[in-house]
């Protein structure tokens, strides 16, 4: 997801366009992944070593968890997904933390700390999100709490801007997120795999994630 939205970034995407743009992104990065597949590139990741991959998906986590510090507190998000211009951003407007949306904020990652413990075969997300939505709502104090606001009712149209310029302005993104995808996943299924003694096809990877894109 940080990914995408840095290529949407990258090519000057907005507006309606926008989401016409992301799902050729989403199409592109499909095709690249049946295609290292059918080409059975996934042996490749033999070659990188386990330490390598834990500290990929680690840093990953990392990065995911910051971006969404500011939102956690009541404070703008940023559209940076380096490390350090994160950092920089959750310092300079560390003083913008509203007490309200900070008190749901950390009481809902407490709960869902809790719920793993006491209740580990529990829905956490769904239940720290509706008891979350529903205190917001009805008690007066947290009327300050920013919200997501009016969903649309309708759908949004389906549209897909299918053009050569935006394939080619497109491809080197699909091919970084594809790759990123992969090794990511390939990574969570290494490490599953360390404690049900099964090794992971990377071609079928490949094709899982392809098709669900």
């Amino acid at each position: 997801a940080l990914l995408a939205g840095a290529a949407l970034t990258a090519v000057g995407a907005s507006g309606p366009e926008r989401l016409a743009l992301a799902a050729l992104l989403a199409l592109l990065v499909g095709v690249v992944h049946l295609l290292l597949g059918v080409l059975g590139l996934g042996r490749l990741t033999e070659l990188v070593s386990m330490p390598v991959l834990i500290g990929f998906t680690s840093a990953a986590a990392v990065i995911i968890a910051l971006t969404q510090v500011p939102a956690l507190v009541g404070v703008a998000s940023t559209s940076s997904s380096a490390l350090a211009p994160l950092v920089t951003y959750i310092v300079r407007h560390a003083h913008e933390a509203k007490l309200t949306a900070s008190i749901v904020g950390v009481t809902s990652v407490a709960g869902m700390f809790a719920l793993e413990h006491f209740a580990p075969r529990a829905p956490r997300a769904p239940i720290v999100l509706a008891v979350a939505t529903v205190v917001v709502a009805f008690v007066p104090t947290l009327a300050g709490v920013p919200t997501i606001g009016a969903i649309p009712s309708a759908w949004p149209a389906f549209a897909m801007a299918m053009r050569l310029d935006n394939v080619i302005a497109l491809l080197p993104h699909a091919i970084t997120i594809a790759i990123v995808a992969f090794v990511e996943s390939y990574a969570v299924a290494k490490r599953f795999a360390t404690t049900c003694q099964a090794e992971p096809a990377p071609s079928r990877e490949l094709y899982g994630l392809g098709l669900s894109n």
